[in-house]
């Protein structure tokens, strides 16, 4: 009987000292079954969106995160950018929000960042993306930039 209880006291314990990683970010998405719903998803991310870019993490200093620009879909930036993290340690100092986007230094993604206070910001409940996962994102942010120039008798 002791056991028994010794053991749902501290099943709790070991369930949270055994686990690799924990977020208290809650994202509402949508689910996706069919194109249609794709399509107006990445519209949606778009349009909410201040710029949607290819790039390759070159640095993170605190908060802040170093970019060099392959390809932009929406918005006017140059070679390279700056986005806002508030995810950085300094030792024993740090910020910490769990929503925020975890990148790799050397690693390329397809990012979907907004404004916020003047700064470019990106989230986990972005469809920000590692760029080898990206490629129906691509596929469709192409063929809706083309249908654009096409409607607007560009191509």
């Amino acid at each position: 009987m002791m056991k028994s209880i010794l053991l749902v006291l501290a099943l709790p314990f070991i369930l949270i000292s055994s686990a690799v990683s924990v977020s208290a970010c809650w994202c509402r998405k949508e689910a996706i079954t069919t194109e249609k719903e794709f399509r107006r998803a990445i519209a949606k991310e778009v349009a909410k969106s201040s710029v949607v870019f290819l790039g390759e993490i070159i640095e993170q200093k605190r908060s802040q995160i170093r970019i060099k620009v392959e390809r932009v879909w929406k918005g006017k930036i140059g070679p390279e950018i700056i986005l806002t993290t508030h995810n950085w340690s300094d030792g024993d100092v740090g910020s910490i929000d769990s929503c925020t986007y975890d990148f790799t230094a050397g690693r390329r993604y397809l990012i979907y960042a907004e404004k916020s206070r003047g700064e470019l910001v990106t989230s986990q409940c972005s469809r920000t993306q590692p760029a080898d996962k990206a490629d129906r994102d691509i596929a469709e942010l192409d063929r809706s930039r083309t249908k654009k120039q096409v409607t607007r008798g560009k191509l």
